[in-house]
Formats: C-alpha cells, structure tokens, sequence
C-alpha cells in the first residue's frame, strides 16, 4: 500500500487535500490533510475518514497510531532544525 500527499502549497490557507488509501486488500479509508498557519507555525491535521467503526478499529489494532506518531515526530524534528 503506498499512500502519498503533494501539492504545491500557495497563500491559501487553511490549505486541505484529500485523498484515499489505494491498492489494499480492504475498503478505502479517505484522508483529508490540513495546513493552518498557527503562532510560531503551521499545523497539520490529518482526519482518516473509515467506512465502518469495524474497519476502523481494524486499522486501530494493527498499530497504525504507533507509526503514525513515530513519523510525525520525525517531521517535527526535521522540519525544526530547518
């Protein structure tokens, strides 16, 4: 599964893209990312949409939140150092 966000982000905020989880086995979750410039930066707010609270919790057991909240950690720390 490869799933991907990009776009050049102009003057426009909030900024949003949407988008679905393609090529699983399963039913398609739809994500929608956000960039909303705050004091001292910009938030990012990512809302995974899912078909079903069964599918939901599914994808909650595999331990997505884990891996989800390591790479928005590296994120935080790179995009701090620049």
């Amino acid at each position: 599964m490869t799933f991907a966000v990009s776009a050049i982000c102009g003057e426009t905020f909030p900024w949003k893209s949407s988008d679905t989880d393609s090529g699983t086995d399963g039913p398609i979750a739809s994500n929608e990312l956000t960039l909303t410039p705050v004091a001292g930066g910009t938030l990012l707010s990512l809302l995974v949409t899912y078909p079903s609270a069964e599918v939901r919790d599914m994808a909650l057991g595999t331990g997505m939140t884990d891996g989800m909240e390591t790479s928005y950690a590296r994120l935080e720390r790179t995009i701090g150092t620049a």
